[in-house]
């Protein structure tokens, strides 16, 4: 009986000479090898997948896929002559893999001598079939699309990313070859490994080669983009010269290596030869950057930063000046001492000069000088022009003095008030803006509020309400403690603790432990307690402190976001509106399946005691 098996293995091919007795198997023998030879060919120097053709497209519920050629990874040719369609169903609704896989089957039945019957033809073709994803069969098939499959059957999506075409293997070791195909969308050949080249590479050019790589750029894209593993720019050289290091969510860095790795700007023009660097000297350990400049006494070096310039760390002007000003050296900070005079004298100390004079000031509530200088050598304290005596003082405010002096344990020994009053080592202090104000052992605020931050800051107090003023159209007749969107009565004593806080929207907390929990103080024990309501699919209506996951239909894990002290117990209730605000059965119910500190499950259910997805209540308490 002939033997149609293809081994894996074919080494001999028939020799045929004059007067052979040949038999059917002969001429199968003669196939065999040439099968063997043409798909050991295409299986190791070509890789599987689609050769020509078969796109795929879709109308409704059919699928079809158009003629073609692929290659499996038997080295078999699969061959689709004409166009197959594929109806789907309901049973199919999800995700399909769009499959194609090498049919061989004997046909063209044939009656010979002697009523001997048999097939003189085999018909090779390829099946197109469509699965669940995830398939494991060793049978060669090629993956055509990924469809998504709606409930009525329809096809709503075909994913063609997914495609292999079929490539060129490169011979090597053993699990070391590599391949070059397509792309899945036909618009790039990808190599699945690394390239080496004795020869210069050019890219986008034909000229001559006039470096180991040369890329030529043409008008809408760039010469080089280098990309990270998940598609963010590292480096980009654009037509227009310039050089992007890194993307612009990330940091950008160019490592230069060396004991002196040096960047130099420049290169090529008319420079000083140590000007226009910028140098990391490791036996040092600094970084230096030098000016330009054409002798190493006129370098210099310009920062633009008109947002403004931060150090982070010291700033050493080795004993040169600092100047304020564009070509003006007349405005200025430096340092005098040891060899360096001023006026014939060391300071040892910092300097801070201008042409005619100058200020300290501040710029906390708009600018303000606190003391002026000028060229005379007067000082001004407070004052808004050019001292007229040797040293002059001025109350920057109506309610602030302009004079007080102190002894070394910080002391009041003498104090100028508003109304020139004049008190030396007193043992007690009086200022009067507009109404009278006493420090003694108490302080009178007579009506006034005392604002807890800065002047311009006038929604956090104290201050009393009553005869003399609302607060909130009320009249307390007592004190009123505010802020902007709430405060707190708290203590210190063992660390910050607050006993009671409020919020903008009349919320008050007792105890809280700002943990977005209520606590209520009672006895016989000190209670916590969380409330919620939850929908049917899961979601918070209403209450905080918590998250809500389903575990199963009617199933519902309530997590604490805090867990309790012990144990909570648990009350919960299923909310049925039913028709006409009628209600439901009342064996519509939920139960608690179980509690702990961290969290509790209850479970919902229809009158018929099924589980059903409802909507409920709860209340936890616990300590």
């Amino acid at each position: 009986m002939a033997d149609y098996n293809q081994p894996d293995y074919v080494t001999q091919r028939p020799r045929y000479f004059n007067n052979q007795y040949l038999s059917e198997q002969d001429f199968i023998d003669e196939q065999k090898y040439h099968i063997d030879r043409q798909r050991r060919h295409d299986r190791l120097l070509h890789v599987s997948g689609i050769a020509w053709g078969l796109e795929v497209t879709s109308s409704g519920a059919v699928v079809t896929v158009a003629p073609g050629t692929a290659i499996d990874d038997q080295g078999r040719h699969l061959l689709l002559d004409t166009a197959q369609a594929r109806t789907l169903t309901s049973e199919h609704q999800g995700t399909r893999w769009l499959l194609l896989r090498y049919q061989e089957v004997a046909t063209n039945e044939v009656v010979g001598d002697q009523g001997v019957r048999g097939y003189t033809r085999f018909t090779e073709t390829a099946l197109v079939f469509h699965e669940a994803p995830g398939g494991t069969a060793d049978d060669g098939r090629i993956l055509l699309a990924e469809l998504t499959v709606a409930a009525d059957g329809r096809v709503t999506n075909v994913k063609l990313d997914k495609r292999r075409f079929s490539g060129v293997r490169l011979g090597g070791p053993s699990g070391k070859a590599f391949s070059l195909r397509s792309s899945s969308d036909g618009a790039r050949a990808m190599l699945d490994g690394a390239l080496a080249l004795s020869e210069p590479l050019t890219i986008g050019t034909t000229n001559a080669a006039r470096a180991q790589l040369e890329i030529k750029g043409v008008a809408d894209r760039p010469p080089l983009r280098v990309s990270d593993a998940t598609g963010k720019d590292l480096l980009l050289l654009g037509n227009d010269g310039i050089l992007t290091v890194g993307a612009a969510d990330r940091v950008g860095r160019v490592a230069v290596g060396g004991r002196a790795a040096t960047l130099e700007l420049g290169v090529g023009t008319d420079k000083q030869v140590d000007a226009g660097k910028i140098t990391y000297q490791q036996w040092t350990d600094s970084l230096e950057i030098v000016g330009a400049g054409k002798t190493s006494d006129d370098r210099k070096l310009s920062v633009f930063a008109e947002g403004g310039t931060t150090f982070k760390g010291p700033v050493r002007l080795s004993n040169k000046l600092l100047y304020l000003r564009d070509s003006d050296t007349n405005q200025g900070l430096g340092w005098y001492g040891g060899n360096k005079l001023l006026q014939d004298r060391g300071v040892d100390g910092p300097f801070l000069f201008g042409w005619t004079g100058g200020a300290l000031g501040t710029t906390s509530g708009g600018e303000r000088a606190a003391l002026f200088w000028n060229e005379q050598g007067r000082i001004g304290i407070g004052i808004a022009r050019a001292p007229v005596a040797q040293v002059e003082i001025q109350a920057t405010a109506s309610n602030v003095g302009p004079l007080k002096v102190m002894n070394f344990a910080g002391n009041e020994m003498l104090t100028m008030s508003v109304d020139s009053i004049i008190k030396i080592a007193g043992a007690e202090l009086q200022l009067r803006p507009t109404n009278h104000t006493s420090f003694f052992s108490l302080v009178a605020l007579n009506d006034k509020p005392l604002y807890l931050r800065g002047p311009a800051d006038k929604n956090h107090g104290l201050a009393w309400y009553g005869s003399a003023g609302t607060f909130a159209n009320q009249k307390p007749d007592g004190p009123v403690l505010f802020g902007n969107l709430g405060g707190a009565l708290g203590t210190l004593n063992g660390g910050e603790r607050i006993a009671l806080s409020w919020q903008s929207d009349g919320a008050v907390k007792i105890d809280s432990r700002n943990q977005g929990d209520a606590f209520v103080s009672g006895f016989p024990e000190r209670v916590r307690m969380i409330r919620g309501s939850v929908h049917g699919d899961g979601a918070i209506n209403v209450g905080t402190g918590f998250t809500v996951s389903k575990a199963g239909t009617g199933l519902y894990d309530v997590n604490f976001t805090h867990a309790f002290g012990g144990v909570p117990t648990i009350i919960a209730t299923q909310q049925y509106t039913g028709s006409n605000n009628q209600g439901g059965d009342t064996r519509d119910n939920v139960v608690v399946v179980f509690n702990t500190k961290e969290k509790f499950r209850v479970k919902t259910g229809d009158g018929d005691g099924k589980p059903d997805n409802r909507y409920f209540h709860f209340i936890a308490i616990g300590t």
